[in-house]
């Protein structure tokens, strides 16, 4: 198998994964872009968890050999993509009138031992981290948060999944 074949077919994969996920979720109109980087990140980080059937090693994983990382332990993986929190904040001092909780969406595992998840928050939309949380049933309300701050980047709507586009001046234009 050539490298284009190879790369076409991870490209594929991506998509796949992807529009899993994204039909998977409430959120189907527009997305920030913290959740949009956020869902490539996620399928990157578990597609390198895992050995490949066509890679170097069919033992190892690519994180494993690339970046020395342990396999993940599913056990350990508690929380979904896309969940929605109320997430723990440290404060210091801890006695100042700031949340102690505040609300944001699931980005995934981080992938450090200490069990660190990537959130982005409801209030800024930024990519916040925390190790404690509540997990909640997504409201109207939460669909609606993440609609406005995907109209307030112009991000585009996708009701029917992702919308990818290449970067390249060679392709630019088409969608796939």
């Amino acid at each position: 198998m050539n490298m284009l074949a190879i790369s076409r077919v991870f490209v594929r994969t991506l998509k796949e994964r992807s529009c899993c996920i994204h039909s998977a979720l409430p959120f189907s109109l527009c997305w920030p872009r913290a959740m949009t980087v956020g869902l490539m990140e996620y399928i990157m980080r578990t597609l390198n968890a895992f050995p490949s059937n066509v890679g170097v090693s069919d033992q190892l994983s690519p994180a494993t050999i690339v970046e020395g990382q342990r396999p993940i332990d599913a056990r350990k993986i508690t929380l979904p993509f896309g969940a929605y929190v109320q997430l723990t904040v440290e404060n210091n001092p801890t006695n100042s009138m700031k949340p102690r909780t505040i609300p944001a969406i699931s980005l995934g595992p981080s992938g450090n031992t200490q069990g660190t998840y990537h959130f982005m928050s409801l209030l800024t939309g930024k990519r916040v981290y925390g190790r404690t949380w509540t997990r909640l049933p997504i409201t109207q309300e939460v669909i609606d948060a993440m609609d406005l701050f995907g109209q307030n980047q112009n991000m585009p709507n996708m009701p029917k999944g992702p919308v990818f586009e290449s970067r390249c001046s060679c392709c630019r234009g088409r969608q796939t």
